[in-house]
């Protein structure tokens, strides 16, 4: 089944698959020290894995040691994505007018409401913030694709290993990308 898709105001279609990206953008001091927080104790409990089943199968061990690699990889995507209710549409509609904004050759106040507020704030103009917003969508992207890259990884050592022991140990060794 493929996903449908969602047709934004701006006019563009955005598939179902592309709007789970957010960006993690602390808005306020009451936000940013909420993110160290989190983001000290995930330094601190860097695997928080469980001990793996003493009856488990090899095959049982490699699909626990992926759901691990799996939900490890999503504590690194936080670091740089909100996983906030609603702010994937947010995010998506926002990139979305940014690449039509881009394109604009005369763009005005009003057509692109989600840039129009950052004017000011993140570019002097709807130019200047369509930019910014392209700048910081293609930072994001680089770093959620190392992530997932890292992950992939994971996944083949783990499809190698021949014992559970080498399964269980690939997960907690990971290293993640800065």
């Amino acid at each position: 089944m493929t996903a449908q898709p969602y047709y934004i105001a701006s006019g563009g279609v955005v598939r179902l698959e592309d709007l789970v990206l957010i960006p993690l953008l602390p808005r306020n001091a009451v936000e940013a020290a909420n993110l160290a927080t989190y983001l000290a104790w995930v330094d601190a409990n860097p695997t928080n894995i469980a001990d793996p089943d003493p009856t488990e199968t090899l095959a049982q061990a490699k699909t626990r040691a992926k759901a691990d690699l799996a939900r490890l990889g999503g504590t690194q995507r936080r670091r740089w994505l909100r996983d906030a209710i609603g702010e994937e549409f947010w995010w998506a509609e926002r990139l979305a007018q940014a690449k039509v904004c881009a394109l604009d050759g005369t763009p005005e106040t009003g057509d692109y409401p989600l840039l129009d507020v950052e004017v000011g704030h993140n570019g002097a103009d709807l130019p200047a913030v369509a930019t910014a917003v392209l700048a910081e969508w293609a930072t994001l992207e680089s770093k959620i694709a190392g992530i997932e890259a890292v992950r992939l990884d994971g996944d083949v050592l783990i499809d190698a290993a021949t014992t559970i022991a080498e399964t269980a140990a690939i997960a907690p060794a990971t290293v993640w990308p800065a």
